[in-house]
């Protein structure tokens, strides 16, 4: 073991200016470190590979979302919530983008919209109004409704922490948005 550790020069250690040799540590790395670097870039280049395998597989959703719902061309945040696991068992989306409201400090809009098709062949058929709220999650299908839960403030709360939720039913035919009691 001690023919594979390369030694360094000794460096200022901790507040006192101690060396790592004075501490008796030795700087270095071993194999295994150049392993653990190896696995290390393996692990990147598998989520960048899962990534660009996703884009692949469902298209280019941001550029969607932007050219179809966005009013300024730009977007904070989306979120897409297809009606089946992948792009081969999906045939309806509800796609949302958060777009910054220009001249405000930080303020931004909800547009949502229904979507049909398939794999990288999506086309808005519905803009939805009357959705509300942050962190669009849970949401459940219907033959003729979407369910989707927001974040929404509780009286009283600032604004910028929304502590409340909402459970909203759209109604896939008209873009109609309820509220759930």
């Amino acid at each position: 073991m001690a023919d594979q550790i390369k030694q360094a020069s000794p460096r200022p250690f901790g507040s006192q200016g101690l060396t790592a040799a004075a501490c008796g540590l030795k700087f270095g790395y071993t194999r295994v470190f150049e392993h653990m670097k190896n696995y290390a870039i393996a692990i990147l280049f598998a989520a960048f590979t899962a990534q660009s395998t996703f884009a692949q597989a469902w298209g280019d959703l941001d550029g969607l979302l932007v050219r179809t719902l966005s009013p300024t061309g730009e977007m904070v945040a989306s979120v897409w919530f297809p009606d089946g696991a992948t792009p081969e068992t999906s045939q309806r989306a509800l796609g949302v983008v958060y777009a910054h409201v220009p001249g405000s400090a930080g303020t931004v809009s909800i547009h949502t919209g229904i979507f049909t098709g398939g794999q990288t062949n999506w086309t808005l058929v519905r803009q939805v109004d009357g959705l509300f709220g942050q962190s669009p999650q849970n949401p459940v299908w219907h033959a003729d409704r979407i369910e989707v839960t927001t974040s929404v403030l509780k009286e009283g709360e600032p604004r910028c922490c929304p502590t409340g939720v909402a459970r909203w039913s759209i109604d896939v035919a008209t873009g109609q948005v309820n509220r759930l009691p």
